[in-house]
């Protein structure tokens, strides 16, 4: 259950390569086009997105839900409620729009642009692990009264649902009451491929996604380069797992 953290971490990533927009022409706008990455990611804000890739807003939301629908479709086998899953979907919806950034101008470098992107990391994961392991040993002393009590085992289904329901208590607790961490700024590469299409590396989407939400669970300092590290190395992964860890 103390995986949902990086599993969420895992589809910001989804989203914003989701939304990954090239655009071209002589007059191309970098700064309004990581703006727009991020806007449509982040806030379901497409306007910009719709106009750089002349896309339709049905086409731009069909992109999002379908990012969306792959965090949903984690759950999928564990018996849980259709209504704890849409609760779980909104979550993440939530926190995706609680991400703080400003974005700055861009300046020409050679045949790229370097674009200064300020981030206000969400701070919603200090002492998570703790906070779940507390509940975890509550949820199964409680388990253990009841059975003590009425001799009855709980089904699978109703361990799965409580479970995941006392995650999605706590995750939705500390969003609500989220802080922000010190603003760090980094610079974000938009270069052109080899058809003349600009674009954000994958190393940069990376770092950005990292720095959105602090991942440190711990408490204990952490650094810009171990988070994007972990990033890296679980992003993959993470969309695979079943949330049975």
């Amino acid at each position: 259950m103390k995986h949902i953290g990086k599993k969420m971490l895992a589809l910001m990533l989804a989203m914003v390569t989701t939304f990954s927009l090239t655009g071209c022409g002589a007059q191309f706008d970098a700064s309004g086009y990581t703006q727009a990455v991020l806007d449509a990611a982040t806030r379901a804000e497409f306007d910009k997105y719709i106009e750089l890739t002349e896309s339709t807003p049905e086409e731009a939301q069909a992109e999002y839900d379908e990012v969306l629908d792959s965090f949903v479709a984690e759950f999928e086998g564990l018996s849980i409620s259709d209504e704890l899953l849409a609760n779980y979907r909104q979550l993440f919806v939530d926190l995706l729009a609680k991400t703080k950034y400003t974005v700055g101008e861009a300046e020409k470098d050679g045949d790229m642009f370097l674009v200064p992107l300020t981030i206000e990391p969400l701070k919603i994961y200090e002492g998570f692990d703790a906070e779940v392991e507390e509940a975890t040993v509550k949820f199964q002393e409680d388990l253990m009264a009841e059975y003590e009590s009425t001799g009855e085992i709980p089904s699978d289904e109703e361990i799965y649902e409580r479970s995941f329901q006392i995650v999605y208590d706590i995750m939705a607790a500390r969003l609500a009451a989220a802080t922000y961490g010190e603003p760090e700024t980094i610079t974000v590469t938009v270069a052109q491929d080899a058809d003349g299409l600009w674009g954000i590396s994958d190393a940069d989407y990376e770092k950005m996604v990292s720095l959105l939400v602090d991942q440190n669970t711990s408490g204990e300092a952490s650094t810009t380069d171990d988070a994007a590290a972990e990033t890296t190395e679980e992003d993959a992964a993470t969309t695979e797992e079943t949330t049975e860890e």
